[in-house]
């Protein structure tokens, strides 16, 4: 699992061409949940990916849920 049920457990997937891959067939049982994917914060574009997700090459059996495209308060002092 990518993540988690929790808010302690989420990632933040930012910055990359592809934020998450998912490729081939024997690529299966996997889960990404609960992550905040291509953010945009404060305002800005500078942590967005490319490509948010991606699942190719025949990869099955995998779920993608409660992912969210957030807008973070920006740090304290800012």
């Amino acid at each position: 699992m990518v993540g988690g049920k929790g808010a302690e457990e989420a990632n933040v997937i930012a910055s990359n061409n592809t934020g998450v891959l998912i490729r081939g067939a024997e690529t299966t049982g996997n889960t990404v949940s609960g992550n905040y994917i291509a953010i945009y914060p404060w305002g800005g574009d500078w942590l967005e990916n490319v490509r948010a997700l991606w699942v190719i090459d025949g990869a099955e059996g995998n779920a993608v849920e409660e992912n969210d495209r957030k807008v973070l308060p920006p740090p304290e002092g800012d």
